[in-house]
């Protein structure tokens, strides 16, 4: 038999895919996985930035609504049956208070005449011999004098003594007029009279004071046409009317 009658057996060839290098296949893995990796992040910043965006965008939408004036309610209607009226609030300024020089003060009443307030401290010393006579003094202030005699006496600096009531329909300048006249004789040229009139809550005062070697205070009158009070302040007073004026003050008839 001719052998080329018969065809040859072929080697059957290697496949294609067997000849890709293995390094070549993880390679191009790698670069779909990062080109993924890329693409997922560039898309969340996208949503990010759109984010971003509309929320600036609702910021200044809420921005302008805010700003804008309410609409006025001129033109509404409201039914007025049996609505109360509103009541008008009036404003007036608070008053400033003022401090009261005599509080804390004790208050003296002289039997059913008249009463004042004198400091917390001063004493209320009545005349042993005279039921008339009351001495107020301040015990603090104190001196020592001579009398007549040679002996030694103690009498307060500052007081406010009750000298003499009397029943009058006389005014508070007759009475003083009277004072005046027995004081220039008795006494002369040897004190410097001064005589000054004022009102203190309503009622008529007359103040007669003096200043020399023979002076001891000043004699205050004061009436409400039935009686007559005579008083009598220290020199201290004199000089420095604040605790006089203060006392005088708070004077009131029964």
């Amino acid at each position: 038999m001719n052998q080329s009658q018969f065809p040859l057996p072929v080697k059957p060839s290697q496949s294609v895919t067997s000849q890709i290098p293995p390094s070549y296949e993880k390679s191009s893995s790698d670069s779909k996985k990062l080109l993924l990796i890329v693409g997922l992040i560039l898309l969340l910043l996208i949503i990010i930035a759109v984010a971003i965006y509309i929320g600036i965008k609702i910021g200044e939408k809420i921005n302008q609504n805010q700003s804008q004036t309410p609409p006025a309610t001129q033109n509404l209607t409201f039914p007025t049956k049996n609505l109360i009226a509103p009541t008008e609030i009036k404003t007036s300024p608070i008053a400033t208070p003022t401090t009261d020089p005599t509080a804390g003060w004790k208050t003296y009443t002289y039997k059913n005449y008249f009463s004042l307030k004198i400091p917390s401290n001063w004493e209320i010393q009545p005349d042993e011999h005279n039921d008339i006579y009351v001495s107020i003094f301040n015990p603090k202030k104190m001196y020592i004098d001579i009398t007549n005699g040679g002996g030694k006496i103690t009498l307060p600096k500052e007081f406010f003594t009750v000298w003499s009531v009397w029943a009058t329909n006389q005014t508070t300048k007759q009475v003083a007029d009277e004072f005046e006249n027995e004081w220039n004789e008795t006494w002369g040229s040897k004190l410097d009279f001064h005589r000054e009139s004022a009102n203190i809550n309503g009622l008529e005062v007359e103040l007669l004071d003096n200043q020399g070697p023979e002076a001891r205070g000043r004699m205050i009158i004061i009436t409400n046409g039935k009686f007559a009070i005579k008083l009598e302040s220290s020199i201290k007073s004199i000089r420095d009317n604040n605790i006089e004026n203060q006392i005088l003050s708070t004077f009131k008839f029964l």
